[in-house]
């Protein structure tokens, strides 16, 4: 069985340390608190939960040009609202990034959860 494609993200990010802020966005959009795991948030359920990014272009000013992929089961039936909330809910409260601005969004492996 292959592996479904990820829902992909491009975000321009402001910020002053792109791997804190990734690694926050990724972490907090995905499975939970940036700053403090539970026992639960082993490193096999990170692997299969969390999202990953890549900066895509070093910065341009202050902004840095990333990619974030997320699994696709972490969204199943959840709904859009949901989907809404992972891609522009929680960056606003990190600390270090100071503006994200979604550039693109490939929703493709999600056809089979909304025909």
């Amino acid at each position: 069985m292959s592996i479904p494609a990820p829902v992909t993200a491009t975000y321009w990010i402001e910020t002053d340390d792109p791997k804190a802020a990734m690694t926050a966005l990724c972490r907090g959009q995905s499975v939970g608190n940036p700053t403090h795991l539970t026992p639960y948030e082993t490193p096999d359920f990170l692997h299969k939960w969390q999202a990953t990014y890549k900066i895509l272009q070093d910065s341009l000013e202050k902004y840095v040009k990333v990619e974030v992929k997320w699994p696709v089961h972490n969204f199943g039936h959840e709904g859009l609202n949901y989907l809404l909330s992972v891609l522009m809910g929680g960056q606003c409260d990190v600390d270090v990034i100071k503006g994200c601005r979604l550039v693109d969004l490939d929703l493709s492996s999600l056809i089979r959860f909304y025909p």
